[in-house]
């Protein structure tokens, strides 16, 4: 991250097999097929090194990018400066006062640290609670994460954040990053008073080349 921010500094690119996570457009695959209303505003959470930020800002008026990293925050802004449709904020998302009210709201792999966002009860509900009071009527969150169940997992990888086999398929216990299964989703969406749709991404999220509807 530090080496990617000095390069952006420079105007330089981020070249070679080390920065080909971060940088590779088919990380934007996961949202560039959505069609965003004309002249919306999306907040994105998480941000990250900015890999769909580039993205997100093509299909709307603004783009309000969060990210509770001040460096990965720094590589956002330096990454994409050239967009002047970007904001970039720093800090927890549950202790930000947002201006406006936004039509979208994006989480690509931030739904499953909704344990350390909120150390509440029922935390996974408390941040879709939260999301909601940010959405202008009729506005849509969009959410990726990790089927916990997902066939790759039975076959024994591991688990994408602790690198535990099994771990999803057993229970998280006292971990504070958990990924959700298919029904916990619906439940979770529904008990806030939320419509969801699916839809899936192959291989996966993070690197997705085909986004499949229930009708395909």
């Amino acid at each position: 991250e530090a080496e990617m921010l000095s390069l952006y500094k420079k105007g330089r690119e981020t070249k070679g097999d080390r920065f080909f996570y971060a940088t590779t457009p088919v990380r934007e695959n996961i949202v560039n097929w959505y069609p965003f209303k004309k002249g919306s505003t999306i907040l994105e959470i998480g941000g990250g090194l900015g890999s769909i930020t580039g993205s997100l800002g093509k299909s709307a008026k603004k783009v309000i990018s969060c990210e509770y990293s001040k460096r990965r925050a720094e590589n956002i802004y330096y990454r994409h400066k050239a967009c002047e449709n970007l904001e970039v904020v720093v800090g927890n998302i549950n202790k930000i006062k947002l201006e406006e009210k936004v039509d979208y709201i994006v989480l690509i792999g931030v739904y499953e640290y909704a344990k350390r966002f909120f150390q509440t009860k029922n935390p996974f509900e408390d941040f879709l609670t939260l999301l909601k009071s940010f959405l202008k009527p009729g506005g849509v969150i969009l959410i990726a994460i990790e089927n916990r169940y997902g066939i790759k997992y039975w076959a024994g990888a591991m688990e994408d954040h602790y690198g535990v086999k099994y771990l999803g398929l057993k229970n998280y216990n006292h971990y504070d990053i958990e990924t959700l299964g298919k029904k916990q989703l619906t439940d979770l969406i529904e008990e806030v008073g939320l419509y969801c749709k699916f839809y899936y991404p192959y291989p996966d999220y993070k690197m997705p080349y085909v986004v499949h509807t229930d009708e395909r």
